[in-house]
């Protein structure tokens, strides 16, 4: 009995001793949900982040160049604008739309002007004074039964006028909301000496026009064949000064219509 003990229990420890042999060469393995291996963890890319673009400034409205406008500089076929600087920022001829010519003004004085229509006579036609304080800018209308019959193709027939009775555009009452200087290509203004604009070589009492004044500046041309002339035009006050300077008027040997 004690031999077949002990061969039971020498067999008993050898059957343990292979079981642990077993156990020991299996591949580990993380137990599953139902005990089988766990796939590998997915790795998420995160998408790649787009900048957000700012929004950029709207740009600065470039400021209108006829808001520099400072001077008007009248000639007998155009009205220079010009700046600060004496630079021409632009130049309205009277032949030109009246209307392209109110709009330009309105800009540059900052205001709309007052407006005063009147009828046509047999010497001139009816039309518009477009009236800001000292300036006036005349429109005419060549219509009706006589007028309507007249091409203004020349400046003999404008299709408007300028006039100005002031040393600036303005008057004590700062109607308009910028002041501009009125002067004629030699500098002279409304208020001057009569005597110092008299003496300017430019100054010609021969020429005759069909207003009151004399031209300060003229212009020749040839219309059809015929020599023509227009021109700047001073008048004196009573008191010996510069009552007012206008453009474009006719020169003429003959009679005034």
């Amino acid at each position: 009995m004690t031999g077949s003990r002990f061969t039971h229990s020498i067999r008993l420890l050898s059957l343990v001793a292979a079981l642990g042999l077993l156990v020991g060469c299996a591949p580990a393995q993380a137990p599953g949900a139902n005990g089988s291996a766990s796939p590998p963890p997915e790795v998420t890319t995160a998408p790649p982040v787009t900048p957000t673009a700012e929004p950029s400034p709207d740009p600065t409205e470039a400021a209108d160049p006829l808001t520099t406008v400072t001077r008007f500089v009248v000639r007998p076929d155009v009205l220079e604008l010009r700046d600060a600087d004496g630079q021409l920022v632009e130049k309205l001829g009277y032949m030109g739309p009246a209307d392209e010519a109110v709009a330009m003004l309105t800009t540059v004085f900052g205001v709309a002007p007052e407006q005063k229509p009147y009828s046509s006579t047999n010497r001139s036609p009816g039309g518009v004074q477009h009236l800001w304080d000292y300036f006036v800018l005349n429109e005419r209308k060549y219509e009706g039964e006589f007028w309507g019959t007249i091409d203004p193709t020349y400046l003999v027939q404008p299709h408007f006028s300028v006039y100005f009775d002031g040393v600036t555009a303005d008057d004590a009452d700062e109607a308009l909301a910028r002041d501009i200087e009125l002067v004629t290509v030699q500098g002279h203004r409304v208020g001057d000496d009569w005597t110092v604009v008299s003496g300017d070589p430019a100054f010609d009492p021969g020429s005759r026009v069909c207003s009151d004044g004399t031209a300060i500046e003229v212009l020749d041309f040839v219309v059809d064949e015929h020599p023509t002339s227009v021109a700047v035009v001073v008048s004196e006050s009573g008191n010996g000064t510069v009552k007012s300077i206008s453009a474009p008027q006719p020169i003429t040997t003959g009679g005034c219509v």
